[in-house]
């Protein structure tokens, strides 16, 4: 009996009978298409070849953004709240050029130019901060940190009742009080 494939290039459907993986190599193992099945599990169909082709240029796209020192988004939220930034920059930035110019007497195409760029900063900070707005991003952010810091000040309060620590009652309420009192102060909770 012939060897299996390695890993990497055998077909990754498995029986329906015995639920094992199957041992053919998968449609690519002479060039790197994506088409991670073999001829029989549907490896030669439209489908599964135009799969292959987009998980394929994903992998290529994925490697040329990490050459570049481009990471997968992980929190989405914060990288809208840094393009709003961003955004909010640029127009910042287009505005002073504008006045810049007006205070140096300054007309003709690189006026009309920083202005129309600036427009179009203001066209893209509109539609990102109602994007945000939108989304409720903010109250979100606030619902999810006042969870948080319930979450924290249930762990310490119970913490605090163990009877391993040995406090007594009026030990126990003073800390629960202050705890509270720096969870407030730090701005975890109202």
């Amino acid at each position: 009996m012939p060897a299996l494939p390695p890993d990497e290039h055998r077909c990754t459907a498995k029986s329906k009978q015995s639920q094992q993986r199957c041992k053919k190599w998968r449609q690519d193992e002479h060039e790197l298409t994506g088409i991670t099945v073999c001829e029989m599990h549907g490896g030669k169909s439209p489908q599964v070849r135009n799969a292959g082709n987009i998980r394929r240029e994903e992998a290529r796209a994925q490697k040329i953004l990490d050459k570049r020192g481009y990471s997968r988004v992980e929190d989405p939220v914060e990288a809208l709240a840094d393009l709003a930034g961003e955004v909010v920059a640029a127009k910042d930035f287009f505005r002073e050029r504008i006045e810049t110019l007006r205070y140096e007497h300054r007309a003709g195409e690189q006026l009309r130019a920083e202005v129309a760029l600036y427009e179009r900063a203001l066209d893209r900070c509109l539609k990102v901060l109602s994007e945000i707005t939108r989304l409720g991003i903010a109250e979100r952010r606030q619902r999810i940190n006042e969870a948080q810091a319930l979450m924290i000040l249930t762990i310490l309060q119970n913490t605090l009742n163990s009877p391993d620590l040995g406090l007594t009652a009026k030990q126990k309420a003073i800390a629960g009080t202050v705890l509270q009192a720096e969870l407030v102060a730090a701005g975890e909770i109202e």
